[in-house]
């Protein structure tokens, strides 16, 4: 939602239209709605003349956020399976000596680097709430790799009210 307290929009249809400018003598194409509304999957233009205008976008990326989100939880299973048995394999399978090292820390790096691909699909899919003041943040990819975690709620720090606090993953519905 983005709002001013401008001119206001005398005709929302008009002002809509591709090429459209209040200042033609101006290089301006007029292409801010069309631009908008070709983004976005709802906009809603609300003005009064002399009092301002209220822009409303919406984009339904719900569906992507739940395709990712499951994603993850395949990769974790995946990852987990792997090196469960990758370690079985380097212990029973493989004689003693240099190589079986190599092929442990192999699977081990493997596996690490599957957790750092994973946490960062857990940043970009919803939202953490805070439990004392319930404001939504998205923490930094080094914010959550750090914080203490059970699961996928994250002790870390409220911008809001200023205090570490236990912060509840919330996907959007």
């Amino acid at each position: 939602e983005i709002s001013d307290q401008g001119k206001g929009i005398e005709n929302i249809d008009i002002a809509k239209e591709p090429l459209y400018t209040t200042k033609p003598n101006l290089e301006r194409s007029g292409m801010g709605f069309t631009i908008m509304e070709s983004f976005m999957d709802k906009m809603e233009v609300e003005s009064i003349v002399g009092l301002g205008t209220k822009v409303t976008m919406s984009k339904k990326i719900k569906e992507k956020d739940k395709i990712i989100w499951t994603s993850m939880w395949v990769l974790i299973i995946i990852s987990a399976i792997y090196l469960f048995f990758s370690i079985l394999v380097v212990d029973f399978l493989m004689s003693e000596g240099v190589w079986q090292v190599v092929a442990a820390l192999g699977s081990c790096a493997v596996f690490f680097i599957l957790c750092f691909y994973i946490l960062k699909l857990e940043i970009c899919v919803g939202t953490y709430k805070c439990k004392n003041c319930n404001h939504e943040i998205v923490p930094s990819y080094s914010e959550a790799f750090w914080s203490i975690h059970i699961g996928t709620t994250r002790y870390l720090k409220c911008p809001k009210c200023n205090k570490k606090t236990w912060h509840k993953k919330i996907l959007h519905k």
